[in-house]
């Protein structure tokens, strides 16, 4: 059974309408998720891909810099087939395929009252971004350590995954934002967090661009009265420097 022209016609549309939906949430989300802006790219392909399927097609308009970006994005795949480690450099193909967005927002945003909507919600959503580091900087999170001694519970701490286990002890600068996925934004409440059980507990920390999870042993503070003494380090504020890094 055939669907009619207008059967066609309705879900082209609606496939326009779901493309110009990924767009704006693509500019919503650009400043502040790589995961969904990519999410938001991805969707925006499929529809355009789909609506090809169905009357009326799209028209495509040229430019003198296709066949450069295609002949770029060979390239980079053939470079990728014959690397040290295809699977990897393959893998990143996606990272080369990123100039698709230009195509999916210059073919499919073809009023100029919408172009100015878009980039209205893009500014926008940055100066949500800059009012957010702002209040990160001011208000802090977590527990940034200092002076971590040795015998420190938080010195015994791994980095443990799939393929990987080797001692990654937490040292002075790292800020403790997470343990078992419950907030930290005290010494006490950490040392709460590692008090009890047996086993090793899931601590979050941030280090300088790299955000691991990191297994320290529980019922293994050392004597003291304060949480500082028990978790062997000398002093702790509030983590600032990851959201604006």
């Amino acid at each position: 059974m055939q669907t009619s022209p207008i059967s066609n016609h309705r879900f082209s549309k609606w496939c326009e309408r779901a493309i110009v939906g990924c767009i704006f949430l693509l500019a919503v989300f650009a400043p502040h998720s790589i995961a969904a802006t990519q999410t938001c790219w991805l969707l925006g392909l499929f529809f355009w891909v789909l609506r090809l399927a169905f009357y009326p097609r799209p028209k495509f308009f040229r430019t003198p810099v296709d066949y450069w970006l295609l002949g770029f994005f060979v390239l980079s795949g053939v470079s990728g087939v014959f690397s040290y480690n295809p699977i990897m450099s393959i893998g990143k193909m996606r990272a080369a395929s990123l100039f698709t967005i230009v195509y999916l927002v210059a073919q499919n945003v073809r009023a100029l009252r919408l172009v100015h909507v878009l980039a209205l919600t893009l500014v926008g959503s940055c100066m949500i971004n800059v009012f957010l580091t702002a209040g990160q900087f001011v208000l802090g999170r977590g527990v940034k350590v200092e002076g971590v001694k040795a015998e420190s519970p938080l010195a015994k701490a791994v980095f443990h995954t799939r393929t990987v286990k080797q001692p990654t002890p937490i040292q002075a600068g790292d800020t403790v934002w997470l343990v078992d996925g419950r907030s930290i934004s005290t010494p006490d409440e950490l040392a709460a967090a590692l008090a009890g059980g047996s086993g090793t507990a899931k601590v979050s920390i941030y280090r300088v661009e790299w955000m691991p999870v990191l297994e320290v042993p529980r019922a293994s503070l050392l004597p003291g009265n304060t949480a500082l003494d028990q978790l062997g380090i000398s002093g702790w504020s509030r983590g600032r420097d990851w959201r604006a890094t």
